[in-house]
């Protein structure tokens, strides 16, 4: 499995930052490829909610289906996906005076076999790597502007 992680400071308050990763439909804001989300299914306590997210990538769309597997208020919410990739992939906050600094962590593999594991290592990690970054890049801008 290929694991990436990338930190950012995001200049607002870890409440506001929390509230929009905690929001499936906000994703196509923020997170590269994202063309929709759908079939959104929340409950309270978030542990075992799901949702599908349709990415565009390539000249191709696929779809993933995330469960939250892991969900702490202000704090962390993990959630693991199957489809064309299979992985998890999880947030963590911490408050630093009004700010927030934002952890992204994903561990994921492509899902079709020996050729998924050649395009894993050509092509996905190195799109994949540019595309963590850029999700934490637009997360700040969401959250700073809007």
């Amino acid at each position: 499995m290929a694991r990436l992680t990338e930190s950012i400071t995001i200049a607002a308050p870890v409440e506001k930052v929390f509230l929009r990763c905690d929001d499936p439909h906000a994703m196509p804001l923020y997170v590269p490829s994202v063309t929709s989300v759908s079939d959104v299914k929340r409950s309270e306590k978030r542990l075992g909610d799901t949702f599908r997210v349709t990415y565009g990538m390539l000249g191709s769309h696929f779809d993933e289906d995330f469960t939250y597997t892991e969900y702490e208020r202000n704090k962390k919410i993990k959630a693991s996906f199957d489809g064309a990739m299979k992985g998890t992939m999880g947030i963590t906050l911490e408050p630093h005076g009004g700010s927030t600094k934002a952890t992204l962590d994903t561990e994921y593999e492509v899902s079709h076999g020996v050729l998924g594991k050649a395009a894993n290592k050509l092509l996905f990690e190195r799109v994949n790597e540019k595309n963590a970054a850029r999700l934490l890049e637009n997360l700040k801008i969401v959250c700073e502007l809007i």
